[in-house]
């Protein structure tokens, strides 16, 4: 697949919640097989995280396995980072931009499953501190594709950072500060300036 513009590439995971099993099914086995033999761009590895909610058992088993093994491997090839940033900077974009997103208790408590499945993937003790850094990151940015919806991924973020603690406290993994260098997509996200932070991030 090309790269799509962000607005298709989100109308596209709404493929993986089509009311009909064997549309979702379908549609996931295709992104599972190009991802595997690098037909179809990393990018794509996030859309899979919206089958959190997949009712079928079978399936969700089969695309957690998948998400597992292709990121251990990513790991031993070193371009673990870079996908796995890349793939969690899209999920909290993507949930941000998704129709029944709201900030009420009710659906937070929906919306944390995906995060709690992106953890449940890929968390590892080794790069959970990435990943909590990344969720930081976020908070300092502004959403590109609607600055309106901004709010949308600071509570999110809030979100996932908790969900992260939650887990490290969990299986006593250590969270410590990340001493690297984040970017985010610069198509979705960019960086609030230094004297607009405070008021942006409430």
């Amino acid at each position: 697949m090309s790269e799509l513009t962000v607005p298709r590439f989100e109308k596209l995971s709404y493929t993986l919640q089509d009311t009909c099993y064997y549309v979702r099914e379908a549609f996931a086995e295709y992104l599972m097989k190009g991802l595997q033999t690098e037909q179809i761009h990393s990018r794509y590895y996030a859309l899979l995280f919206i089958c959190a909610h997949e009712p079928e058992a079978a399936l969700i088993k089969k695309i957690r396995s998948f998400i597992q093994k292709r990121f251990s491997l990513l790991s031993i090839k070193q371009h673990e980072s870079t996908v796995l940033g890349s793939s969690f900077v899209r999920l909290i974009h993507l949930l941000a931009h998704h129709p029944d997103f709201t900030i009420a208790t009710e659906d937070l408590f929906i919306f944390a499953q995906y995060i709690k499945f992106f953890l449940s993937c890929a968390a590892t003790a080794d790069n959970v501190s990435f990943l909590y850094h990344i969720v930081q990151k976020i908070k300092l940015s502004k959403d590109v594709v609607a600055d309106e919806l901004s709010q949308n991924s600071y509570a999110l973020s809030d979100l996932a950072s908790l969900l992260i603690k939650h887990k490290c406290n969990e299986v006593s993994w250590p969270l410590d500060a990340y001493a690297g260098h984040v970017d985010l997509h610069s198509k979705l996200y960019k960086s609030l300036a230094s004297g607009t932070v405070q008021n942006e991030v409430k």
